[in-house]
């Protein structure tokens, strides 16, 4: 799949978790071209989810190590 632009500098690709029964997706996280983190969401099925749960780690990234 494609990266889609998730806000604060970060982009995430949904990928469909390998060996589970039930189709559960995980998101790559990208920052600066650079894999940083999988996050997923469990016991969520879409890759809707997954996407969300990625747009979640970058606000929470952003509060944590970018104050100013």
């Amino acid at each position: 799949m494609s990266r889609k632009d998730v806000g604060y500098g970060v982009r995430a690709e949904v990928f469909k978790l390998p060996g589970k029964r039930s189709a559960d997706y995980a998101a790559r996280i990208y920052m600066r071209g650079s894999h940083v983190a999988t996050v997923s969401e469990p016991g969520k099925a879409s890759p809707g989810d997954a996407l969300l749960a990625a747009r979640r780690w970058a606000r929470l990234y952003r509060k944590q190590f970018q104050k100013g």
